[in-house]
């Protein structure tokens, strides 16, 4: 029945066997092609079939494998066509996986080489910029020698700057104080009571201070006791006799400051040869800093090359590993269906012989059978 052809061997133990020289023969043709049939199971085993079909084919296919071709049940057949179904499956299942192991074995390679040139490209870029900051380095230290040198010879005309420059500055608060005096003198004339009193103090100290006009701050004081409809012409003469004073205090602080500042730009001329070192100074300043970044930021981009080509390296060994595993696994399963044509094709005569099965690498070898 079908169930007896598809059961293995050793469930129909109980079946009597004839003793002929030809039961025999094929008791010894059995256990010859044993370690074959298992290297072709083992690839069967690894193939996409589903649990329960692989479960059920691993139960039938070696009874199917271990059967003459001649003495086969059409079921057997069915079998062994499903077996050689399955083994090509597999075998393209695996080149498949060999092709993209080799695609990614040869991307890590390029990308690796990529990374090389990359930081050869750094690298050589680093050295002129370690060569820029040095000579950026050499200039700047010049630079500041030349600076100090020249701050040495203009001591002396520093020294005058500095002091003029204080005038000139004394000098714009004088105008300014001046400046304001007179404008808080026209709006006190204006009739801004509010503010009569501490201007009035701020004016008659100015004509106090030994210019000859204590008079006329005597004057102005009684002047402001009076409401400005009943100034007499005195009154309104003393008025304008303090605008004019207070206005020529103001022009002469003018005067003053615009001879300070003369005399400032006078100095200053004459440090022009220390300004410009110090321009020069700071600008060799300037540009070794930069020249320092720069070559921090090359460092940097070398060390994460370094790092990216350690990993690239390590991915290209996982790759070549892996394309190597697939080509064992293909020449596993090359090997499994050479195997598998031999027991497939095998009749009363035999197998075909070893040294055919061993030209395919891989192929277990027939071990001696024991009768």
């Amino acid at each position: 029945s079908a169930l007896l052809v598809l059961c293995p061997a050793e469930s129909r133990s109980t079946m009597k066997r004839t003793g002929t020289a030809s039961a025999v023969a094929a008791k010894r043709a059995r256990a010859d092609q044993t370690p074959r049939r298992q290297a072709v199971m083992k690839v069967v085993e690894a193939s996409s079939l589903k649990e329960e079909e692989l479960s059920l084919l691993k139960s039938v296919a070696p009874v199917a494998l271990g059967s003459n071709k001649e003495d086969r049940h059409p079921i057997q057949h069915q079998v062994v066509d499903w077996v050689s179904k399955t083994l090509e499956g597999t075998l393209e299942s695996r080149k498949n996986a060999l092709r993209e192991a080799c695609g990614a074995a040869d991307q890590a390679e390029k990308n690796l080489v990529e990374l090389n040139k990359q930081k050869e490209t750094v690298e050589k870029e680093l050295e002129d910029l370690v060569k820029v900051h040095a000579t950026a380095t050499t200039e700047a230290k010049l630079a500041q020698e030349k600076k100090v040198a020249s701050t040495a010879d203009h001591k002396e005309p520093l020294s005058v700057f500095k002091k003029q420059d204080a005038v000139c500055g004394q000098a714009r608060k004088v105008l300014k104080e001046a400046t304001d005096l007179c404008d808080d003198f026209c709006s006190l004339v204006a009739g801004a009571e509010s503010k009569v009193k501490p201007i009035l103090a701020r004016v008659i100290r100015q004509f106090k201070d030994g210019d000859g006009s204590g008079a006329l701050a005597a004057t102005l004081e009684s002047v402001f006791a009076s409401p400005v409809e009943q100034y007499t012409e005195f009154q309104s003469s003393a008025i304008r006799e303090a605008s004019h004073l207070l206005q020529r205090k103001a022009d002469a602080a003018a005067a003053e400051l615009a001879t300070a500042c003369k005399a400032l730009e006078v100095c200053d001329t004459a440090l022009s040869a220390l300004r410009e070192c110090e321009k020069s100074a700071a600008a060799a300043d300037e540009a070794e800093v930069q020249a320092s970044a720069a070559v921090d930021r090359s460092a940097v981009t070398v060390k994460t090359l370094t790092a990216e080509i350690k990993a690239a390296q390590k991915a290209v060994e996982k790759a070549k590993s892996v394309s190597e595993l697939c080509e064992k696994i293909v020449a596993e399963a090359e090997a499994a269906g050479t195997t598998f044509e031999a027991l497939k094709e095998q009749t009363q005569k035999g197998l075909v012989s070893d040294e055919t099965l061993g030209s395919a690498p891989g192929l277990p070898q027939a071990e001696p059978a024991q009768v």
